[in-house]
């Protein structure tokens, strides 16, 4: 059976892509033969989707960083911030080419006759792919024509929306309804489901539970003593990160800390960190967390690492956007989330073992 996967691979983060890869070996580990599909939306597909197949040399490849990076950025950003944002856009071009089996490129009019002339069944997911229609199309929800003959099958599917309404309520129920199974990753998009097509759909583990990736033990800048490992996406904890930071290390001891930050955010948390790494590859982003003592963080994927792991940790939501996520992961028996410092509790030796969203989980059973 020849699998596609339908996701957010594309864009230069670090969850996104690392359940993407973890999807794709899960289920090549499983016998099956694993693509995936290299659609990017409309207001997201880069010129590297176009022309980077059609060159591997450095010099060009370089000359293409540099010339996106003036075309979108500001041009009155400071050089050195520029800089790093030609090297992250790099790094995961580098990650995608080496680790990502991929299509060729696709886009709205050429990935229904692709897909039924190259898979027997899709993928959808994981992550947010059911948070909204991109320029109208409803391709996250296999809404393409020719119609996809094969199965269709939703995993750790996600959206920020428990409900919609309306013209795309009509169309999302006619699409859910002809997928052959339907997992999501959350209850908000449980909600969502339940609303268009009233049937409950399973819960099941981010694919970045289901994989071990023994080959990302390492890296030559993980440090050989203990530290506190940061990783913020969004606005600072209601208290203040000082008086958080504080109050962590009271408990895990007077440890550094390290910041993992993609270049542009982040800047907050910069001054209280003793180093901020910048412009990491997701094989180093992992085996920093591998080997923390502790995370500090605000992101859903940070969470899921740091209890693959069993690192300690502690995760706050103040974004909106996030806050939907962190809050139904606390739920559902996630207790290190907080809304402030002052509900904050650090415990250094948690039972995450106990913890049903880290069950076993067999995708086998989906085909």
């Amino acid at each position: 059976m020849k699998i596609g996967i339908l996701t957010f691979h594309f864009g230069n983060n670090y969850g996104g892509i690392l359940q993407c890869y973890a999807l794709q070996q899960v289920l090549t580990n499983l016998g099956y033969e694993v693509e995936v599909i290299d659609y990017r939306p409309q207001l997201t597909r880069s010129l590297r989707s176009v022309a980077g197949r059609l060159c591997s040399v450095h010099s060009i490849k370089d000359l293409y960083y540099l010339l996106r990076e003036n075309l979108t950025l500001n041009k009155n950003m400071d050089m050195e911030l520029k800089q790093k944002k030609v090297e992250i856009l790099a790094v995961f071009d580098r990650f995608r080419e080496t680790y990502l089996r991929l299509s060729p490129y696709l886009n709205a009019e050429t990935i229904g006759e692709y897909s039924n002339t190259h898979y027997d069944a899709i993928v959808v997911g994981s992550d947010q792919v059911w948070t909204s229609l991109y320029d109208g199309e409803a391709v996250y929800f296999l809404g393409w024509k020719p119609e996809f003959k094969g199965r269709r099958i939703s995993y750790a599917a996600c959206s920020a929306h428990s409900s919609v309404v309306g013209q795309r309520a009509r169309v999302l129920k006619h699409l859910l309804e002809r997928f052959d199974i339907i997992t999501v990753r959350d209850n908000t998009t449980a909600h969502l489901v339940t609303s268009l097509i009233e049937e409950t759909p399973s819960i099941v583990p981010d694919p970045s539970l289901l994989y071990a990736f023994e080959e990302f033990q390492t890296a030559h800048i993980v440090p050989e003593h203990p530290y506190i490992l940061t990783y913020i996406l969004g606005d600072e904890i209601k208290g203040g990160h000082a008086t958080a930071l504080e109050k962590i290390r009271q408990t895990v001891g007077d440890l550094p800390i390290y910041a993992i930050s993609i270049p542009g955010n982040n800047s907050d948390i910069h001054p209280l960190a003793d180093k901020v790494y910048q412009a990491l590859s997701p094989v180093e982003w992992v085996a920093m967390f591998r080997h923390a003592t502790f995370v500090y963080t605000d992101s859903f994927h940070a969470i899921m690492f740091s209890l693959k792991f069993s690192v300690p940790f502690v995760a706050y939501y103040r974004n909106i956007v996030r806050s939907s996520r962190l809050q139904d992961l606390k739920n559902r028996g996630i207790d290190s989330i907080y809304g402030s410092v002052e509900e904050m509790k650090i415990d250094i030796s948690p039972k995450y073992s106990d913890i049903s969203i880290i069950k076993e989980f067999s995708l086998k059973e989906l085909f």
